[in-house]
């Protein structure tokens, strides 16, 4: 199949790309062009959306995931993740013959406070952040074009894994403040509780789709998370102790929700299951950093 994947120089995006080149024609749209490639298109998701033809699968990965660049600039944030979103959906419906459209969403667009696990049914959050907010505004744009397409939200659990070169990544940032002896804020109950999802299932999830493509339809709304469930206080003991030091936890008094996805839905249509506990992603985060610390360490002559 011809797959298009946007955001493919991300953590996820790149993953993604290498595993599926493998078996299908990958057109790559990326922030910055790497290589001489013709599979590989520089764009950016203020401007036009570069024409790729004939497309059988996109996955848009692409998006302002900077929660703090988004609150300090709202109108960017909607531009790049809801209006940005709608103009690649454009694209493929004008370029494109009934292609199948998955767009990476979160678990935030329904705020931060569910406490009940959350499935396609829970509704939004009017009050989220303007990150969460843009990330609803996009996942309704792709909604208008499921007259024409079938488009498929994937909500991703705080996906992780070894390759992220984001700090601020979930795993990697209590991993990196426990290494640190940085403070851990924890609001009553320890909470948020969540389920992160490590990126090879999000990777197993995505080749699913596609070989599910022909018996998809209209619009479908998935929670794609991982297989087990913690809050912060019980991962940060977990990497602590696989660290042998203590997290320096400060209570906030705050209440906070949880953000626990319901996977069952895609279970039963698309016959997903996440396989890596979340004790072996860990061990491969603490790997990477533990990497990326010696890299550093040599650059300072240490």
């Amino acid at each position: 199949m011809r797959i298009l994947v946007t955001g493919a120089d991300g953590f996820i995006g790149s993953a993604l790309s290498r595993e599926l080149a493998k078996t299908h024609e990958v057109i790559r749209l990326v922030g910055k062009k790497r290589s001489r490639s013709p599979a590989e298109i520089e764009f950016d998701l203020t401007k036009k959306i570069p024409v790729v033809e004939n497309v059988d699968v996109c996955f848009h990965l692409a998006a302002l995931t900077d929660v703090q660049k988004c609150d300090e600039n709202e109108n960017l944030a909607f531009e790049i993740n809801a209006t940005g979103t709608q103009n690649v959906a454009e694209m493929l419906r004008q370029h494109s013959k009934k292609p199948l459209l998955a767009y990476a969403s979160t678990a935030g667009v329904c705020g931060e406070n569910v406490i009940k696990p959350i499935n396609e049914k829970t509704p939004y959050d009017s009050k989220a952040n303007n990150y969460n907010r843009s990330k609803a505004q996009g996942e309704r744009n792709c909604g208008k074009f499921s007259s024409f397409f079938p488009v498929v939200i994937a909500r991703l659990y705080f996906p992780y894994g070894r390759e992220s070169k984001n700090p601020n990544r979930f795993i990697s940032r209590i991993a990196t403040a426990i290494a640190k002896g940085t403070p851990i804020q924890l609001n009553n109950g320890g909470r948020p509780v969540t389920n992160p999802i490590h990126v090879s299932d999000v990777v197993r999830f995505a080749q699913m789709l596609i070989k599910k493509k022909t018996s998809i339809s209209g619009y479908r709304n998935y929670q794609v998370c991982g297989p087990e469930v913690g809050s912060i206080k019980e991962l940060a003991e977990k990497i602590g102790r696989k660290l042998k030091k203590r997290p320096n936890f400060v209570k906030t008094g705050r209440e906070s929700g949880n953000y626990i996805g319901d996977g069952s839905l895609a279970l039963k249509e698309i016959g997903f299951k996440p396989k890596v506990p979340l004790g072996q992603g860990i061990d491969e985060v603490l790997k990477g950093l533990s990497k990326t610390g010696r890299k550093a360490g040599r650059k300072r002559g240490r």
